[in-house]
C-alpha cells in the first residue's frame, strides 16, 4: 500500500497510546514525521487503517475532554481513510490477555470477535464481557444459550462471524441445551434465588428493535420482579434432604446438651481411678451442660495505655502527610491561578517559597533537616525520582528501562513510599516503577492508587500486558507471566 499521512494531533495522540496490535504498532515505530506535526506511515494491510480508524472514533466519542485540534484531525482521518468496520477480529496469545485487553483498549468494541488460538477458544466481546462460543472458554465467560439467541438477537451477525472462524481453524463448537421452567420453578441468577411467576411473556428490545416471546418474569427472594430471558437463570433444586438433615442432628445435640450427654454417655462425672488430678464435675466438665451449679465469676476491669513513642510516631505521620497534602494543594492552586492569568494568592506564595527555600538549604551547606520518623522507619530526605526509586535512578538498567517505556506513564516515587501500604498522599501515585535486579534483569511494576497490582486484578492487571508488549517491542527479553504475576522479569538487551 502506498504512504498515509496521520494529522499532527491525532498522530500526537497515537504516540500517547498503547497500541497492542502487532501489525499497526510496526507500521508506527517505523513511520517519519511529515510536514508539521504530520506522521507518514507505510502500512501493510488495510487493518493498519481500520485499527487507527477506531482511535479516531473513540477520540470523537468524547468531544468534551479532546481539544479541537484533535477532533478536527479525526474528522480529517475519517474523511480521508473511512470508518472502520462495525466488527473486527483480534488475535491473542491467551485468553487471559483477550479479556485484560477487552477492557483497556480502544480499538477493541462490542460484538468484535476474539480468537485465541493457543487454547483452542474463539468468543465474542458481548457488551464488557468477552465470552466464548467454542467449547474450550480459557478465562473468558461462557454462554447459557447460543450466541445467535442473546440480547434478542443483537450479536447474531457477531455470532456467525465467530463460528465460522472457529470452524475454520477446526475448535468445536459449545452445544446449548435450551432450558424451559414452568410457573413455581425455582431459579438462581447469581446469588439472587426466586421464583418462575410467568412464562412466554413478550418483550420487546429497544436496542435491537426486535420482540421475543420466549422469556420469563421472575419473582425474586427480596421482594423485587424482573422479566428476562431463561438462559439467564439456571434451576435452584431446594436443599431440602440437607435442610432436614441439619434439622435432625440439632435436635439430637440438643437432647443430649440437656441430658448431659455427648453422643449417648455422661460426661458429669468421671471414675476416680481414670484420671490423674480430682476432677470436680460441676466446675469443670459438668459445668458445660448444667447452668445451675457454674461458680460465681468476678468483673475484671482493663486499663489501656497506649505508648507514647507509638503516640508520638501516629503524630509524626499525621504531620508530615497533612503537610505533603499542603503542598500539592498550593502547587495546584498556585498553576490554577498562573493558567488563567490571575496572580497566585500572597499566602499560598509565601508557603510555596518556604518550601522552595527549605529544599534548597542543604545545597549551600547547611545541616540536613531532621530526619522524619513514618511507622517506625527513619526516611531521610531523598528527593523523588520518575520510573524508580530515587536511590535506584541512576542504575544502568533503570534508565535503559525508563528509556524502553518513554511512552507510558512513569510513577513518582520517594524513597519512603512503600507499595503495599501507602499513605494517603501516596495513593495518587500511578505509573510503572523500575526495580533493578541481578545481573542485567529488572523487575517492572504498574502501580494504582501508590499499590503495586496483580496481573489478574480487573481492569487494571491489562497494564503488566502493556508493559511486557512495550519492553518485547523494544528488544528485552520478557520472562513469561503467570496470572497471579505482580510484576514483569525482562532483561535489558545485550547489544
Amino acid at each position: 500500500m502506498s504512504a498515509v499521512t496521520i494529522p499532527g494531533a491525532l498522530a500526537d495522540y497515537l504516540t500517547d497510546q498503547f497500541i497492542s496490535d502487532d501489525e499497526t504498532a510496526a507500521a508506527l515505530d517505523a513511520a517519519h514525521r511529515g510536514r508539521g506535526r504530520t506522521l507518514v506511515i507505510e502500512p501493510t494491510s488495510p487493518r493498519v487503517l481500520h485499527v487507527i480508524s477506531r482511535f479516531a472514533e473513540h477520540l470523537l466519542k468524547y468531544p468534551s475532554i479532546r481539544t479541537r485540534a484533535q477532533r478536527d484531525a479525526a474528522r480529517l482521518w475519517i474523511k480521508r481513510a473511512g470508518h472502520a468496520p462495525a466488527r473486527m477480529t483480534h488475535q491473542f496469545d491467551d485468553s487471559g490477555q483477550a479479556y485484560n485487553h477487552t477492557q483497556c483498549r480502544d480499538d477493541i468494541r462490542d460484538g468484535d470477535v476474539l480468537v485465541i488460538y493457543s487454547e483452542r477458544v474463539v468468543g465474542i466481546l458481548v457488551g464488557a464481557w468477552p465470552a466464548a462460543v467454542t467449547e474450550a472458554h480459557g478465562e473468558l465467560h461462557t454462554l447459557t444459550a447460543p450466541a445467535r439467541e442473546i440480547e434478542g438477537g443483537a450479536y447474531a451477525e457477531a455470532a456467525e462471524a465467530a463460528e465460522q472462524t472457529a470452524r475454520s481453524y477446526g475448535f468445536p463448537l459449545a452445544v446449548h441445551t435450551p432450558v424451559t421452567y414452568e410457573v413455581g420453578a425455582r431459579v438462581r441468577e447469581g446469588n439472587r434465588l426466586g421464583t418462575v411467576t410467568a412464562v412466554n411473556v413478550e418483550t420487546f428490545h429497544l436496542n435491537t428493535l426486535t420482540t421475543t416471546h420466549d422469556n420469563v418474569t421472575i419473582t425474586w427472594d427480596h421482594g423485587t420482579e424482573s422479566t428476562i430471558h431463561p438462559s439467564h437463570v439456571e434451576p435452584a433444586a431446594e436443599p431440602t434432604e440437607d435442610i432436614e438433615a441439619q434439622q435432625a442432628a440439632a435436635e439430637v445435640t440438643e437432647a443430649e446438651a440437656v441430658a448431659g450427654t455427648w453422643r449417648g454417655e455422661w460426661i458429669g462425672e468421671q471414675p476416680a481411678g481414670d484420671t490423674l488430678f480430682d476432677v470436680e464435675p460441676a466446675a469443670e466438665q459438668g459445668a458445660l451442660f448444667t447452668e445451675g451449679d457454674q461458680p460465681a465469676r468476678e468483673a475484671v476491669t482493663v486499663r489501656m495505655t497506649p505508648e507514647p513513642a507509638g503516640l508520638a510516631r501516629i503524630r509524626a505521620k499525621a504531620a508530615a502527610d497533612r503537610e505533603a497534602y499542603r503542598a500539592k494543594m498550593d502547587e495546584r492552586q498556585a498553576a490554577d491561578h498562573i493558567a488563567h492569568g490571575a496572580p497566585v494568592p500572597a499566602a499560598v506564595q509565601a508557603r510555596i517559597d518556604a518550601r522552595h527555600a527549605a529544599e534548597a538549604a542543604p545545597e549551600q551547606g547547611e545541616q540536613l533537616p531532621a530526619r522524619r520518623v513514618i511507622e517506625g522507619v527513619i526516611v531521610g530526605h531523598a528527593g523523588t525520582a520518575k520510573g524508580s526509586m530515587p536511590a535506584d535512578a541512576a542504575h544502568p538498567n533503570v534508565i535503559a528501562a525508563r528509556a524502553a517505556l518513554d511512552s507510558l506513564a512513569a510513577a513518582l516515587m520517594t524513597d519512603h513510599h512503600d507499595v503495599s501500604d501507602p499513605t494517603e498522599a501516596e495513593q495518587d501515585v500511578r505509573g510503572y516503577l523500575v526495580d533493578p535486579r541481578e545481573g542485567a534483569r529488572v523487575a517492572v511494576y504498574w502501580l494504582e492508587d501508590g499499590r503495586t497490582i496483580r496481573r489478574d486484578t480487573p481492569i487494571d492487571g491489562a497494564a503488566l500486558d502493556c508493559l511486557a508488549h512495550t519492553l518485547t517491542r523494544r528488544g528485552w527479553k520478557v520472562e513469561k507471566m503467570l496470572r497471579s504475576s505482580q510484576c514483569v522479569f525482562a532483561h535489558r538487551p545485550t547489544d
